[in-house]
């Protein structure tokens, strides 16, 4: 990703802001849209670490969790808007794994697929993770039958580095570990 082109428009204190989105910090009252919009969603879930949801109480606490995350500096999660005041229509998630690298992870609900949001947000996050939170390194990994997923890092300027074989469980595909592949992009 050339380093003189910003992804995102502006860093605000409640978020960053694209051209056509509103990425927030998560709290628990998104957790009713959260669940509705795409937790619940099983087509959405289906290459996730975590299986569709059917309780707004799960959520809230997980949207809870990502604000203690946050507060205590392991990682940034922000859901995903059309307006700065808008319903949760996804998340991402910047996990600081180390002073030098981050990996990024994200989720959209179905009915905004194939309109560009996920690989500009993710343009946002990595431009934001490689510039002001100056990491070297943002990284993800995917399913390897994640095709679209797949599609949205490389729209996004993440480069495929290869396969890792046995790497984690998707338990909604399988309870034994499958390979990802893993994308990053650096400076």
């Amino acid at each position: 990703m050339p380093a003189s082109s910003p992804s995102y428009d502006r860093l605000t204190h409640d978020g960053l802001r694209t051209e056509r989105l509103t990425l927030r910090p998560a709290h628990s009252d998104d957790a009713q849209a959260v669940l509705e919009n795409y937790a619940g969603d099983a087509e959405v879930t289906r290459y996730l670490q975590w299986r569709p949801q059917v309780d707004v109480e799960n959520v809230r606490a997980f949207l809870s969790n990502c604000q203690r995350l946050s507060d205590a500096g392991a990682e940034l999660s922000w859901v995903l808007a059309e307006t700065p005041l808008g319903a949760a229509i996804g998340m991402i998630t910047l996990r600081l794994a180390s002073p030098i690298r981050a990996q990024i992870g994200y989720v959209l609900a179905r009915p905004h697929w194939g309109r560009g949001y996920m690989p500009e947000a993710a343009r946002a996050v990595i431009a934001y993770g490689l510039g002001a939170l100056s990491r070297y390194r943002i990284e993800a990994y995917l399913d390897i039958e994640n095709t679209r997923s797949a599609r949205v890092l490389e729209k996004a300027g993440m480069q495929l580095e290869g396969r890792l074989r046995r790497y984690t469980v998707h338990p909604n595909l399988q309870a034994e570990p499958r390979d990802v592949l893993m994308f990053a992009a650096c400076r």
